[in-house]
């Protein structure tokens, strides 16, 4: 079975509920590999100065997002979204 990791987000646009599921996907056994591979992507990012706050930070808050996903998609991580309406 491959391994992923899921994030949902609840929120609202032009005043409607919404939901947002996104699941990066990894082959099985890559467990450790997806964590170096984060770290690696990030290390990169500070090197270059890309998209990155200097200072001590949590990574949500030390990278952007979406150069972060980026990144891990041109390492191999495929990445689905879904947005979906709410009742």
């Amino acid at each position: 079975m491959d391994g992923f990791v899921a994030a949902r987000i609840l929120g609202r646009s032009q005043g409607r509920r919404l939901a947002l599921t996104v699941q990066i996907v990894y082959r099985e056994r890559r467990d450790y590999w997806i964590h170096g591979l984060a770290l690696a992507t990030v290390a990169r990012m500070v090197a270059k100065g890309k998209a990155v706050r200097s200072g001590v930070h949590f990574l949500a808050d030390a990278a952007d997002p979406t150069a972060f996903m980026a990144e891990l998609r041109k390492a191999g991580v495929e990445m689905t979204e879904n947005l979906e309406p709410l009742p």
